[in-house]
């Protein structure tokens, strides 16, 4: 893992692009869509893991609603969009 404290002497590595960039990569490979938005959105994920909470509108619709996702379960909407 790359350090995160620039302000480590020891440690310079916090420098080196390429190891951070495989890192976000590594990150990033296990990411989904699970829905679109063209405007500003939110993204909340329990502390487990088990719960995502997010606005956007689900592929191929144009509604925007507030949808939920518990234990890896398909999304469900919960309400509709903030006005």
């Amino acid at each position: 893992m790359v350090s995160s404290d620039q302000n480590a002497k020891d440690d310079h590595s916090h420098f080196d692009l390429d190891k951070r960039v495989d890192l976000y990569k590594a990150e990033l490979a296990s990411a989904q869509f699970y829905a679109e938005n063209g405007s500003e959105s939110l993204l909340c994920i329990s502390g487990s893991g088990k719960r995502t909470f997010y606005r956007g509108s689900q592929k191929g619709s144009e509604e925007t609603g507030l949808y939920l996702i518990e234990n890896d379960q398909p999304s469900r909407k919960v309400a509709p969009d903030l006005k």
